[in-house]
């Protein structure tokens, strides 16, 4: 597919993946608007290939995510020149993926300045109210930017550069959540009664009944004694906002900000030889005013999640002679994306006596069908990528032989660790929110040390093939493809990997030996 067929076909979004939608046996295609993660790039299912299991290239450099193995955005479709989806009957060539192989190409500057500039709007100014709805949904979306490309030296060396940024801020997202009545926070629970009758509970752990330091039950005639409300939950219903009709309603708002960068130079050194590069960055940010796991308060914590993904390619093309040419890549990719808490709160504050096993973060407290206090934890997924590739194509009388190989440095660092956080379901003293008050958690989730991979492994391919052009009307395409599996390693040494009937080496004492 050519640029002038990528720039005039619609796009929402305007993520050129989305074309991948036009093709037979592609179904499922994921194409963002923006990444919000670095593992959250391009995905779709190819001849019944899973979502994840294609190879994207751009400029013929590695593009994917090696973590998930997720692609990348690519710039805007004014600055490609031509996009391929292959998805069956690869030549030898291409492999790595048994999906699909994505493959774009950036534009090119040329002898002749040319340029343009956009800006795609989506208002609710423009929008109409459905019938059925009371207002018209607030979105405000602005997508634009420019592209020039021109000479900078006739017929010697070209430039082409391109930015475009997104600004959208959708409608915040509403939570209607129950909140307990003024009279239950100070423990009175009488107005559940005669349909609800709370008994005093019993610690799992002794078998000794809740009492108060005179030694009483402290739960009576559905009324909490205020001596056994524990500290941290009075601590925590700060954030949880009264109401007189026994329900509040939180608006979430959700910002984007992206903003993509690309440059690119073309030099003819010679008759001969061709060389480009391009560098290309696409930074995003967005926030988030619900972070994780069903919270439903507004304003407990947020999370900010920046993404960013650099890419560098370098291309060069000598000819030998007329049938005879060999081409070089050479490219790094970054990709790199963290979740962070606006506020991190530790246990100890709140009255809860336990150490702050996440970096970041505030305690998770959720009460079976009214408020979620969620904080989640910090994340970081970072990706260093280096590639060599090398193919030469010699043509012979009907014959086209191309060989070549390639060799990958791959790397990803993925690191995560979530606050603690407690569930009150109500199996305890008849009342979730009762339970609450009394600490007595029916489910307490604790993240132990950190979850940290730092992952390397090294990729290497060969291949020949060779097009026969048998007849004017019949090619025979056949070759063989070298790519081996290569394990993962962590650069520390903390993946543990059983071989059955082995001996430990790297704790030669270890009594495990799995026969």
């Amino acid at each position: 597919m050519d640029d002038r067929r990528i720039v005039d076909l619609p796009l929402n979004g305007r993520n050129i993946m989305s074309l991948a939608q036009l093709v037979p046996g592609v179904l499922n295609v994921k194409a963002p608007e923006s990444l919000s993660d670095a593992r959250a790039g391009p995905m779709m299912n190819t001849n019944g290939g899973r979502q994840n299991m294609n190879l994207f290239t751009f400029d013929g450099s590695f593009f994917n995510n090696p973590s998930r193995n997720t692609g990348m955005n690519y710039p805007p479709p004014d600055a490609i020149q031509e996009f391929r989806l292959l998805t069956s009957n690869f030549d030898a060539e291409y492999g790595r993926n048994s999906g699909s192989q994505a493959m774009v190409v950036a534009r090119a500057g040329t002898n002749a300045l040319h340029g343009d500039v956009w800006e795609f709007l989506r208002n609710d100014a423009l929008n109409a109210r459905n019938f059925f709805a009371p207002t018209v949904p607030t979105i405000k979306e602005n997508q634009y930017g420019g592209a020039v490309g021109g000479p900078i030296k006739k017929d010697k060396a070209y430039f082409f550069g391109s930015y475009q940024g997104l600004r959208n801020r959708p409608q915040g997202v509403a939570n209607e959540t129950l909140v307990p009545s003024a009279a239950e926070r100070q423990g009175d629970f009488t107005d559940l009664l005669p349909e609800i009758v709370l008994h005093n509970p019993t610690n799992p752990n002794t078998g000794v009944a809740y009492t108060t330091p005179t030694g009483a039950p402290c739960v009576a005639h559905n009324i909490i004694d205020p001596s056994c409300i524990t500290t941290a939950s009075q601590n925590f219903l700060k954030y949880v906002p009264e109401s007189s009709t026994g329900s509040v309603t939180s608006l979430g708002e959700s910002p984007v900000n992206n903003e993509m960068y690309l440059g690119r130079i073309d030099l003819n050194l010679s008759t001969k030889q061709s060389v480009f590069g391009h560098a290309y960055v696409n930074h995003n940010s967005g926030s988030s005013a619900f972070p994780c796991c069903g919270s439903n308060i507004a304003g407990y914590n947020s999370a900010v999640t920046p993404q960013e993904t650099d890419s560098f390619a370098l291309n060069d093309t000598y000819t030998f002679r007329p049938n005879l040419v060999n081409q070089v890549v050479v490219a790094y990719l970054r990709t790199t994306s963290t979740y962070t808490l606006t506020r991190t709160d530790v246990p100890t504050n709140e009255g809860i006596n336990m150490p702050q096993y996440s970096p970041n973060g505030t305690t998770g407290v959720s009460v079976n069908g009214s408020f979620s206090l969620q904080g989640n934890g910090f994340n970081l997924f970072k990706n260093n990528n280096y590639q060599l590739r090398d193919t030469l194509t010699w043509i012979r009388g009907r014959h086209e032989i191309e060989t070549g190989g390639e060799i990958l440095w791959m790397h990803f660092l993925q690191r995560f660790i979530g606050p603690p956080g407690f569930n009150f379901s109500g199996q305890e003293s008849g009342d979730a929110f009762s339970d609450y008050l009394l600490g007595a958690f029916s489910q307490l989730t604790i993240s132990f040390g950190l979850t940290d991979n730092d992952d390397v492994t090294t990729a290497p391919s060969l291949f020949v093939q060779d097009r026969f052009k048998v007849t004017p009307r019949f090619t025979l395409t056949y070759g063989v493809r070298w790519e081996p599996n290569l394990f993962w390693y962590d650069k520390h040494d903390r993946i543990d990997t059983i071989k059955f009937g082995a001996q430990s080496t790297k704790v030669p004492g270890s009594a495990l030996k799995l026969c």
